[in-house]
């Protein structure tokens, strides 16, 4: 992943395994999202379906809530933790 998005590591996008994190304004996700996924096309790689989220207003990550109003803890490991 850091050959084929090379050059967009770090300023359009950033990777953790096999998970690409990017946004802000919505104009700017769909350039950049255009621009990692020219990328992958032109390195043959495909996305599966069933782990793809795009254009999502709130994500679970690593134990996070990722949203628009920050980050928080997810719900699900605060409980667990109480318990």
């Amino acid at each position: 992943m850091d050959t084929v998005l090379k050059n967009l590591v770090g300023t359009e996008c950033y990777i953790f395994v096999d998970d690409i994190i990017f946004s802000n304004s919505a104009e700017e996700y769909a350039k950049r999202l255009e621009n990692v996924l020219q990328r992958l096309d032109e390195a043959s790689l495909q996305l599966h379906s069933e782990k793809r989220a795009i254009a999502r207003p709130e994500l679970q990550y690593l134990g996070f809530v990722l949203s628009g109003n920050g980050i928080s803890a997810s719900p699900e490991k605060v409980k667990a933790m109480e318990q």
